[in-house]
């Protein structure tokens, strides 16, 4: 007698009854089913931060799920009658599989269902620090670029402000750490999953914060530069105007001598303080 693809033959042999002809076929078309799952599991790679991708996946794992639980009086209805059966020789490693397998898929949806749930609340996390980090970086930059744009400003000004600039990019190092310690971390736990995105846009980051860092450095190093040659040439300033102060004295008195003595102001020595002291002069122009 046979009653649709769930029910079995059995055949009638002495006092004895046989295993159902049906029974192997079924219990192997239920494990390949089951492998069918598990192989579906192991592709559902998902991104990293990407929340709507991951709901997509968990949909259809939610749909697979209710499939096992409607499929399940199949496992039982084998298990059931194979206990039923006396001979049992044929099939009592299968069964041992196929439960094993329906064990193991069963967990290993509900497993992975319950990551992605975890994991969407830590990729929106994950999404909320990166667009601040973004916006961080933006404001840092927009600041830098003025600073830019004040070399008509007194050098002092410059450097103070550049000085303030570089402490608050020191204060915001700490987010900058964290986030990524927080991608890090997310990395290291779903390390089988598709983590690019969270990578390049990690490493995007952090390339623009520490390039924002090298040219505020580089632009402090400029105004020290100006500021030490500014330096420079006011102490070589100073030194002309006390050399200027020390030759005009010396020329008066020269002066002052030579007229008592009748001299003609034309003597050698004045004349050649006067060349030195226009040589100087020409040279300040």
């Amino acid at each position: 007698m046979t009653e649709g693809p769930a029910s079995f033959e059995l055949q009638q042999s002495g006092t004895e009854p046989a295993a159902p002809t049906d029974l192997h076929q079924t219990a192997t078309e239920l494990a390949d089913w089951l492998l069918l799952i598990q192989q579906m599991l192991k592709s559902s790679i998902v991104t990293i931060g990407d929340s709507q991708e991951i709901h997509t996946t968990m949909s259809r794992l939610q749909v697979t799920k209710g499939d096992l639980e409607q499929r399940h009086f199949q496992l039982e209805e084998i298990i059931t009658l194979a206990q039923n059966i006396k001979n049992k020789t044929s099939s009592p490693d299968l069964l041992e599989k196929v439960r094993g397998q329906w064990d193991g898929t069963q967990h290993g949806v509900e497993a992975r269902l319950l990551e992605l749930q975890q994991m969407i609340g830590r990729s929106e996390h994950w999404e909320e620090q990166r667009q601040k980090i973004k916006g961080l970086i933006g404001q840092h930059e927009m600041r830098f670029n003025s600073l830019l744009q004040q070399s008509g400003e007194p050098l002092t000004k410059q450097i103070s402000d550049n000085k303030v600039f570089r402490q608050d990019l020191s204060g915001a190092q700490e987010s900058i750490s964290a986030f990524t310690d927080l991608s890090n971390q997310l990395l290291s736990d779903y390390i089988t999953d598709d983590t690019r995105r969270l990578t390049e846009q990690t490493d995007a980051l952090n390339t623009a914060w520490n390039s924002l860092n090298h040219r505020a450095s580089d632009l402090r190093a400029a105004l020290d530069s100006e500021f030490k040659s500014l330096q420079t040439s006011l102490r070589e300033l100073e030194s002309f105007l006390k050399w200027l102060q020390e030759t005009e004295s010396t020329v008066s008195v020269v002066s002052d001598s030579a007229q008592r003595e009748g001299l003609s102001q034309d003597s050698a020595r004045i004349r050649k303080l006067k060349a030195q002291l226009g040589k100087q002069i020409t040279e300040i122009h």
